[in-house]
């Protein structure tokens, strides 16, 4: 019903004028307004990024849909091109203006998110193109660097290259510690 009201309105119908004859004018220019469009495209981009489905993504990002926009639980797409480990879709972002340093909901980051997974490469990806902090803190006051002595200390084999590529490549004043074994 919905969708035929829209459309009546898009193309201005009589029996839409007699529904809303004072507001007719009004409702086609929201309807068909920049701004609704816009809105449209970005939650579009949303429900394809959200469901992994980034080929449609960047389809409805090269159609104007905005690099920041958010799901509701506040990742935008460069986070869930993490999660998803989908260095592609990662790689197609880089010039897109997307903020690396966003926090969703919990206050975790691209960077945070493959410090979880132990994803070197997206991790040194984020770092290169898009200037990702690994420094940045979530909501428990956790960045990149603790959950990667973490993992390292669960998983020696998956988490100790990530704390390794940390080490290398940003040793933090005062973070002299590297990952050995026990045993």
């Amino acid at each position: 019903m919905a969708n035929l009201i829209l459309q009546s309105l898009l193309e201005g119908s009589k029996s839409t004028k007699m529904i809303f004859p004072s507001h007719t004018h009004a409702l086609t220019k929201f309807f068909a307004g920049p701004a609704f469009i816009s809105a449209l495209i970005d939650k579009k981009f949303v429900n394809e990024f959200s469901s992994g489905r980034f080929r449609e993504a960047l389809d409805s990002f090269n159609q104007g849909a905005n690099a920041n926009a958010r799901a509701p639980d506040g990742k935008n797409a460069l986070m869930h091109g993490v999660l998803f480990s989908s260095f592609n879709f990662v790689w197609e972002l880089r010039r897109s203006g997307v903020d690396p340093h966003a926090q969703d909901n919990y206050g975790n980051t691209a960077f945070i998110y493959a410090a979880m997974r132990s994803d070197t490469h997206l991790g040194q990806t984020i770092h290169e193109q898009f200037g990702a902090d690994p420094s940045i803190k979530n909501n428990q006051n956790v960045d990149a660097f603790d959950i990667a002595k973490l993992k390292a200390g669960q998983d020696p084999l998956n988490g100790g290259p990530f704390l390794r590529f940390l080490n290398e490549t940003f040793k933090p004043e005062g973070f002299n510690e590297t990952f050995r074994p026990e045993g």
